[in-house]
C-alpha cells in the first residue's frame, strides 16, 4: 500500500531536466517558466484597461511587450501569452481573473504544458534553425 500525505505537491521539474545538446547550434533546457494563456477581445477598451490595471501592457501584432521573463507575447488577435516567473504564475492568474472581472475572457496557467529552450551558436546558425522549425517569417 502506498502511503499518501495531505497537502504535498510534487516538485515542478522541466521535461528535459536541464539537458544540453550541442551540434550545429547548442540547445539548452531554459528551465521552468510561468506562462499564462489569455483569450479575450484585445480590441475591447475595457479588456485593455483591465490588463493595464493588472500591470500587463498588451503588445502590438506579432510583438513582445516587456521582456521574455516578464511580459506579454501576441499570439493571435484574441490571444496573449503572459510570461512570468514560474513561482508567480498562480498569483498572476488570480490577479488577471480579478482584474478582468465580469469581462468575457479566459485566463489559464499553461506553465506545466510547455518547455522553453535556449539556442546559441555562431553566425547565422541560430536563425537558420529557427527558420527551419518556425512558421514565422524571420
Amino acid at each position: 500500500m502506498t502511503r499518501m500525505e495531505r497537502g504535498k505537491m510534487p516538485e515542478s521539474v522541466t521535461p528535459l531536466d536541464g539537458a544540453v545538446c550541442s551540434g550545429f547550434v547548442t540547445i539548452n533546457d531554459a528551465g521552468l517558466a510561468g506562462m499564462i494563456l489569455l483569450r479575450a477581445d484585445l480590441d475591447d477598451t475595457d479588456v485593455v484597461s483591465a490588463l493595464k490595471g493588472a500591470g500587463i501592457e498588451p503588445p502590438g501584432t506579432g510583438e513582445l511587450a516587456g521582456e521574455l521573463g516578464n511580459g506579454a507575447l501576441w499570439m493571435s488577435p484574441d490571444e496573449l501569452m503572459i510570461l512570468c516567473a514560474h513561482d508567480e504564475a498562480e498569483a498572476t492568474v488570480a490577479t488577471l481573473k480579478e482584474a478582468l472581472g465580469g469581462l468575457h475572457a479566459l485566463v489559464a496557467n499553461v506553465s506545466d504544458a510547455r518547455a522553453v529552450f535556449r539556442l546559441s551558436g555562431e553566425g547565422p546558425a541560430v536563425r537558420e534553425v529557427l527558420a527551419k522549425l518556425s512558421p514565422a517569417d524571420l
